[in-house]
């Protein structure tokens, strides 16, 4: 929740989608002066992956990178960036690899979705990584 006047008209940034609004709407927040709390009181059902499950078209599914990746790239250089990708990379490469093998051992159907959801990660971020390079030219 939060007052109309600590945001102006605009609520949400129209360049994320899906993923990365929260943070940017509250940095936004932050920045105007206002106060951000948060309460472990309350809490929000939301089943994780739900929607991003259902998706199938690359645009969407690479939102789950790109938005929080845009967020961070506003506020550090470069060598910063390259960094932040460098440990998702590597973090989302081992955990598909791990869940994958571990998939196989205990065929189990939460691994196998893990192993999925780190698999299609990891293709998002190539396929950012790659127009971003081709944008830059």
């Amino acid at each position: 929740m939060f007052r109309r006047s600590a945001v102006g008209e605009r609520i949400f940034d129209p360049a994320f989608f899906m993923f990365g609004e929260d943070m940017d709407l509250c940095d936004r927040i932050r920045r105007a002066g206002w106060k951000v709390l948060y309460s472990a009181e309350q809490s929000i059902v939301h089943h994780h992956g739900s929607s991003f499950a259902k998706q199938s078209e690359r645009a969407v599914l690479a939102t789950v990178y790109k938005g929080p990746r845009s967020f961070f790239a506003r506020n550090h250089n470069r060598f910063e960036l390259f960094l932040y990708d460098a440990i998702l990379f590597l973090g989302y490469g081992l955990r598909w690899v791990a869940a994958s093998a571990l998939a196989l051992v205990s065929r189990s159907r939460d691994h196998a979705e893990q192993a999925r959801f780190s698999r299609d990660f990891v293709r998002s971020m190539m396929r950012v990584r790659l127009a971003d390079a081709k944008r830059a030219g």
